[in-house]
Order: structure tokens, then C-alpha cells, then sequence
């Protein structure tokens, strides 16, 4: 009776445990790197222990997330383009070659758009076109051919792509470029140009829109909770709740835009 006693006492343990670690949380990791002329924020996110992984914008080389990737066995199932401005996607082709299943992801409002940024950056204002091109860096930047990123998806407005056990959402936030796109993940939120701390995108480039961008932030400010933790294209980490009351260009309250 004590031996049996004793295996159903093992037994039951046994049981726990293997319901403990069945159910143990996912976790999922950022990491974060500043690369080009621009300072963009590239962002690598993966999930343990599913070592599935996305990257969040490409400028430069990126060889640090790289190497992370390689370090810590990921699998680069995704290429998240939040929008084709060039500090954004200048590394496109030399990641696209080290990790050709990665799915390459935009919207089309954008990878239409940006057929024609060259030739609107050329027109619109030749003089700084010129200046720009004779920085060594801008201009290298600048000389990348959009028209020859081919995406493999394009991306729709809610739409959800699964990430280990994780859950991706994209949301259509037009303003700073046409086709913009934040993406979220449990309470993490990559916002591109849309949102910065205490600042948001600019709008003078093509078919940008200052009206679409407040929208499009206030849409963020209502969406998201507070908690929600911001990681902008440029600049330092900030949360939903903190820009609701302290973002000068848009406030939750009226959506006003003070460039003073």
C-alpha cells in the first residue's frame, strides 16, 4: 500500500511538471539597432522558444542583428517594411540574399508610392536634391533602386501573420508616406515615422499627408493601451500612454499639430 502510495504520489508529480512546462509563457525578445545617415531603428523580434523571428525595417548591413540571428539559431521568417523611404529599406537586398526565405512584406499603397519617390525627390526640389547627393552617405543611400525591391507579400490593413506562437497585426497608418503600416505584438508596437517620442512624422515628401497622420496617431492614442511599448523608426523608446499627454505635435484630446 506504501509502494503504491508512493507511485501515485511520483506519478502525480510527474504530472505537474510535464503541465508546468507545457504551459510555461512565451517570451518574446527585441533587439534593437541604429544604422545609416538617418540613425534608423531596425528591430529584430523573436519568440522563445519557437526561435521564430522578424526584422522590422532594413537600413544598412545590419550585421549585429545578424549575428544574433546566427548566434542564437532564429529562424528570419518575416521582412517588415513599415515604409519605403531609402533609411528605411537601403539594406534590402543584401538581407534578402542572406536570408532568401524570409518573406519580404509591404503594403501596395506604399510599393506603389515608392516607384515614383526617386523621380519626386529629383523634381520637387532639385537644389537639395544636389546637396544631398554630394554627402558620400545620402548619396549612396539615395542611389539604391526602390523599383527593384520585389516584395512577396503585400500587406493589408489588420491583417495578422503568426510568429511562433505569436500573433503579428499590421495597421494601415498612412501620413508620413501613403502606405505606412505599424505593426503590434502583445504590447510591443513598431510605429515606423508614424509616432516618435513626443514627436511624429514629418509630411513634406510624396503624397504625404498631415491631416492622415493625425489620424493615424490618434487611431494608435485609442487602439493601444498604455502600457503599450513604442518602438519608433527614429529616436528613443516611449509608450502609448506617455505620448497621449505629452506628445506636443498630436494629442489624444484634439489632434493638433503645433509646430512651434
Amino acid at each position: 500500500m506504501d509502494r503504491f502510495f508512493k507511485s501515485l504520489c511520483f506519478a502525480f508529480c510527474f504530472l505537474c511538471l510535464l503541465t508546468i512546462s507545457c504551459s510555461k509563457e512565451k517570451e518574446l525578445i527585441v533587439v534593437q539597432v541604429t544604422e545609416g545617415p538617418g540613425l534608423t531603428n531596425c528591430y529584430l523580434l523573436y519568440e522563445l522558444p519557437t526561435r521564430e523571428a522578424a526584422i522590422f525595417d532594413v537600413s544598412g548591413r545590419l550585421d549585429s542583428l545578424i549575428k544574433v540571428i546566427n548566434e542564437k539559431n532564429l529562424f528570419l521568417k518575416y521582412i517588415f517594411i513599415t515604409h519605403a523611404h531609402w533609411d528605411h529599406v537601403d539594406g534590402i537586398f543584401d538581407l534578402e540574399e542572406k536570408f532568401p526565405e524570409a518573406k519580404i512584406c509591404i503594403s501596395n499603397e506604399e510599393y506603389t508610392a515608392m516607384q515614383e519617390y526617386t523621380n519626386f525627390a529629383k523634381t520637387s526640389d532639385p537644389k537639395r536634391f544636389e546637396e544631398v547627393m554630394r554627402d558620400s552617405a545620402l548619396s549612396k543611400m539615395i542611389s539604391i533602386d526602390l523599383r527593384s525591391i520585389r516584395p512577396d507579400h503585400f500587406i493589408k490593413d489588420k491583417e495578422e501573420f503568426q510568429l511562433g506562437h505569436s500573433i503579428v497585426r499590421a495597421l494601415l497608418s498612412p501620413g508620413h508616406s501613403v502606405g505606412s503600416v505599424c505593426f503590434s505584438c502583445d504590447n510591443l508596437l513598431f510605429s515606423g515615422d508614424v509616432l516618435f517620442y513626443r514627436s511624429a512624422g514629418n509630411t513634406n515628401f510624396y503624397m504625404a499627408s498631415r491631416s492622415d497622420l493625425i489620424q493615424s496617431v490618434r487611431k494608435l492614442y485609442l487602439m493601444f493601451p498604455d502600457s503599450t511599448i513604442v518602438y519608433p523608426g527614429h529616436g528613443q523608446i516611449t509608450d502609448i500612454g506617455s505620448e497621449k499627454i505629452k506628445n506636443k505635435y498630436i494629442s489624444i484630446d484634439d489632434g493638433k499639430w503645433d509646430t512651434k
